[in-house]
C-alpha cells in the first residue's frame, strides 16, 4: 500500500485522519508500505525557518503512524514498514538546515526499529529517494537559494522510476532501499554503520573510492556557501555589544 500525502499545509488534520485509519488499513493489507508525510523547508538557518514544524511533520508524522500500525503487525506476526527518508538523510549542505535534520532523525528511528521489531516478524527498511519530479520538488526549486541548487544540479528522477526502485529493493529484503541514483547509493553505503548491507563484499572493496568521492563534495558545498556570503542577498550581521559596566 503506497501512501503519498503531500498536503503538508493540512498536516494537523492529516494526523487525525491517520490515527483513525491506520488500524483499518493494516487489517486489510498483508504488508503495509508507508511513504512518509513530508514538509520541505529550503532556506537558510539564520532566516525564518519552521524547524519545529518540519521536525513535527517529517519525524513525528512517521512515529505516530508506526505506533498505530506496529502493534497490529506484531499481533499478526508479519509486516513491512518502509520509512521514506531522503538523500538529505546522508548528506546535507547550505539550505537544508531545517529539512535535513528531520531526515537524519528518521535514519536513527529506522535503525532502532529494525532491531526492536525483528523478533516480531516485522521487516523495517529505510528509503532515500533522490530528487524526484513532483509538485513538491518544483515548489522547492522555486524557493531554494540558487547556491542550494548549484550543490547538486542534476535533473530529478521521474516519480514512477523512484517508486519502482523502492518496491524492487523492498522485495529483495534490503534494509537500505536502493534508489535509481548509483552515486547516492554509494553515499548511503559509506554511511550504513552497524546495519545490514545488501552488497557487503563490493562495498568493502569500494570503500577507498567512496571516501575519495566524499572528500570531493564538501569543498564544493562550502564554496557555494561562500558564494552566498559574498552575494548581495546575504544579510548583514551586527555583533551584540556587552553593555555590562566594569
Amino acid at each position: 500500500m503506497f501512501i503519498d500525502l503531500t498536503l503538508y499545509r493540512l498536516y494537523r488534520s492529516i494526523y487525525i485522519i491517520i490515527e483513525y485509519t491506520a488500524t483499518a488499513a493494516v487489517n486489510m493489507c498483508t504488508n503495509f508500505f508507508f511513504h512518509t508525510l513530508f514538509f520541505s523547508s529550503i532556506d537558510l538557518f539564520y532566516l525564518y525557518i519552521p524547524h519545529q514544524k518540519t521536525m513535527t511533520l517529517n519525524y513525528m508524522g512517521n512515529v505516530n503512524v508506526i505506533k498505530a500500525l506496529a502493534p497490529q503487525m506484531a499481533a499478526r506476526g508479519s509486516g513491512n514498514i518502509v520509512i521514506v527518508a531522503s538523500a538529505a538523510a546522508v548528506v546535507s549542505f547550505i539550505g537544508y538546515s531545517s529539512y535535513s535534520p528531520s531526515k537524519f532523525a528518521l535514519r536513527g528511528l529506522a535503525d532502532a526499529l529494525r532491531s526492536e521489531l525483528s523478533g516480531f516478524g516485522i521487516q523495517v527498511s529505510i528509503a532515500y529517494p533522490p530528487d524526484t519530479d513532483t509538485a513538491g520538488f518544483q515548489h522547492e526549486k522555486e524557493i531554494a537559494p540558487p547556491e542550494t541548487a548549484a550543490c547538486f544540479p542534476a535533473d530529478p528522477f521521474q516519480s514512477d522510476v523512484v517508486a519502482s526502485s523502492i518496491i524492487s529493493s523492498l522485495m529483495l529484503g534490503d534494509y537500505h532501499i536502493q534508489s535509481p541514483d548509483p552515486l547516492q547509493n554509494l553515499l548511503v553505503s559509506s554511511m550504513s554503520g552497524v546495519t545490514p548491507r545488501a552488497y557487503l563484499l563490493s562495498e568493502m572493496l569500494m570503500a577507498p573510492l567512496l571516501m575519495l568521492v566524499e572528500q570531493i563534495f564538501w569543498p564544493w558545498f562550502d564554496y557555494q556557501a561562500r558564494c552566498y556570503k559574498n552575494s548581495d542577498r546575504a544579510p548583514e550581521f551586527v555583533e551584540i555589544e556587552d553593555n555590562k559596566e566594569e
